[in-house]
């Protein structure tokens, strides 16, 4: 009958510990076979678990060369406990070296996800754009309600230009759209300055018309009793 001892499979990243408690056990086995002056046989499963036996398996090694009718001197079997020792010690080690060049294989289920690619929109040129009304140095008379002001684009209109007008008074935007015609707010008296910039989707700058200035003047109507 085939007396079997094995030690435990040691994970890549359990402790050095593991490997004494193995050689521990495989240490008592040597003595308690060298003791009957058997002869202790290694061997390795093909899932890296290291057996030790006291009949020869497929590809064992043996520890020691006792004969079963001749008992060995005490300091063959000591040598043998050494070089079980060694031998345990060097598994370790190689099997640290083995698992730290392992690559892990990336999980097809868990790939980084990128960012969707964002198509560029090709737009029409524009080349210029103007303010049409009111017109340069323009005189607005009490003004009543909503001021408009018109614009236009070329060679493309406004609307085929894919382009956001931004209507800008005094240096800040008031007002924006899609279409050639934006509301100003009735200004206070005196002068002011107003620009028309187109921009894109992404608020980019793509054309801007010149400042136009107007005047507004309030008259006040004298009242009598």
């Amino acid at each position: 009958m085939t007396k079997r001892f094995s030690t435990a499979t040691v994970h890549p990243k359990s402790h050095t510990g593991l490997y004494l408690t193995a050689f521990l056990s495989v240490a008592s086995c040597l003595c308690a076979f060298n003791s009957h002056a058997t002869t202790i046989y290694k061997s390795i499963d093909e899932n890296g678990n290291v057996f030790y036996t006291d009949q020869p398996l497929e590809g064992a090694t043996a520890l020691n060369n006792n004969n079963p009718n001749n008992a060995a001197p005490s300091n063959q079997r000591s040598e043998a406990l050494d070089d079980a020792q060694e031998e345990a010690q060097q598994d370790a080690r190689d099997r640290d070296l083995s698992n730290d060049r392992v690559a892990i294989a990336p999980n097809p289920n868990n790939q980084p996800k990128t960012a969707p690619v964002e198509e560029e929109i090709v737009y029409p040129p524009v080349s210029r754009v103007d303010i049409i009304n009111p017109q340069n140095d323009a005189l607005l008379l009490n003004p009543v309600g909503k001021i408009w002001v018109e614009l236009q684009s070329s060679p493309s209109n406004l609307k085929e230009s894919l382009l956001t007008a931004q209507l800008w008074m005094n240096g800040a935007m008031v007002n924006s759209g899609k279409r050639p015609m934006l509301a100003l707010p009735i200004p206070e008296r005196g002068s002011h300055m107003i620009q028309i910039k187109l921009v894109d989707h992404k608020n980019r700058l793509r054309m801007e018309s010149d400042v136009v200035e107007f005047h507004v003047k309030f008259d006040i109507a004298e009242t009598s009793e």
